[in-house]
């Protein structure tokens, strides 16, 4: 994540974002800890959950 986020400001970005299971709660706390915001949920088509959409700024 270090990594990824690192080149992601290197490349000029300002926010990365990802999404999980609003099921995974403990992915939800990984990302929550490292200071990712959930900003909204989705129903992605063929999947039975609905997911949480996170994003922090960088």
């Amino acid at each position: 994540m270090n990594t990824i986020e690192g080149r992601a400001r290197e490349l000029g970005y300002r926010v990365i974002g990802g999404d999980t299971s609003e099921g995974a709660d403990y992915l939800i706390r990984f990302y929550t800890g490292r200071d990712y915001e959930i900003v909204d949920h989705h129903q992605w088509p063929g999947k039975t959950y609905r997911s949480v959409v996170l994003a922090k700024r960088l």
